[in-house]
């Protein structure tokens, strides 16, 4: 049955939930209320205000430009009424150059051509964030709604959090990801900014229980700058359990600010693949796990810091292999060794 939201019935019933998980702590956020003709809660009077609170989605930035996503619902049926995920994004129909407020009719978050539709637009072409209820005009697309939002956006709508009301966004910095994962017995963080103004430097802070974060480093900005750059930390002793990370960005003037939280669990392995030398020159040992000393068919890839995988092959049958490195330019790289069931990386270092 084709979607369309000039269906009586699913005028009715729009109620987007949301769910908190871990990758979302902290994380930039924005909320919408508005149209509640077609976006707000079915209550016994009829429909009523709802706030839709959508989240950062690295993976599906455009560019520059953040995209923001609320939570998928298996429930979304949109001509019979249920829960359907929004998207805010920047140029992804056949008109590229606007922000977009979108609706999937699946319930998937997917946001698949054919079931991705447009509420309103936006041509304010603001970087990184979109553009809030006073800068250019949220168009209804009555094309879709059927007129029933009255028009344009404006207050008492809201469209509030990161959003922005000049073309950019004058913070001191724009955080492109801020990731981190197990490596061994070690936690690897990286980010990576895309501008940088009046960066002093970073303080990488740390928690086990969200309510008391402490300085365990800092690295130098970069003052100001509009190029890409990459950072990285390693966290040596990391807690058993979660361990959780904030970035507390510091300008010359002494005023700060703080990254999304990103949670990451480490589970202390005894048992684990032993890498050494490091640093090496010409070559690394690697030991397989007690428990898989004698597993055959076992592959490795050693990839670079930028993540290019540099050489792959397969280990010995025996308990220690020998890979020969002398190739590899001097450096830090890792080791991914995959087992049968599960597979392992480990840092080493090439001089």
């Amino acid at each position: 049955m084709p979607f369309t939201l000039k269906h009586p019935s699913f005028l009715k019933v729009l109620f987007f939930s949301f769910a908190l998980f871990s990758s979302h702590l902290g994380s930039a956020q924005i909320t919408l209320n508005a149209c509640d003709a077609v976006l707000g809660e079915f209550l016994a009077t009829g429909p009523g205000p709802q706030n839709h609170n959508l989240f950062h989605t690295p993976a599906q930035d455009v560019g520059s430009r953040r995209t923001y996503i609320s939570s998928p619902h298996l429930g979304c049926n949109a001509l019979g009424g249920g829960f359907c995920p929004l998207r805010i994004i920047w140029g992804t129909t056949t008109v590229p150059n606007r922000w977009e407020i979108q609706i999937d009719a699946t319930g998937l978050g997917t946001f698949a051509p054919g079931t991705t539709f447009t509420l309103f637009y936006n041509e304010a072409a603001s970087t990184p964030n979109p553009p809030d209820l006073t800068l250019g005009t949220w168009v209804e697309n009555a094309a879709i709604t059927g007129g029933a939002c009255g028009g344009s956006l404006s207050a008492p709508d809201i469209l509030t959090g990161d959003v922005q009301s000049s073309l950019t966004s004058g913070l001191p910095i724009e955080l492109v990801h801020f990731n981190g994962f197990v490596l061994a017995q070690e936690i690897f963080l990286e980010w990576t900014t895309i501008t940088e103004t009046n960066n002093h430097y970073f303080a990488i802070e740390h928690s086990t229980n969200l309510d008391q974060f402490r300085t365990i480093d800092t690295l130098h900005g970069q003052g100001t700058s509009t190029q890409e750059v990459q950072y990285d930390f390693i966290h040596v002793f990391p807690s058993l359990g979660p361990n959780y990370y904030r970035l507390k960005q510091v300008d010359f003037d002494g005023s700060i600010d703080y990254s999304e939280i990103i949670h990451i669990r480490y589970e202390n392995e005894s048992k684990q693949t032993q890498v050494f030398p490091s640093p090496a020159t010409h070559s690394i040992n690697v030991i397989k796990t007690p428990l898989h000393q004698h597993e055959k068919h076992v592959s490795y890839t050693i990839t670079s810091l930028a993540g290019q995988d540099i050489k792959s092959g397969m280990l010995s049958d025996t308990q220690q292999s020998t890979i020969t490195i002398s190739e590899l330019q001097s450096g830090v790289y890792f080791l991914n060794v995959s087992y049968n069931t599960f597979s392992e990386t480990i840092r080493f270092v090439k001089k």
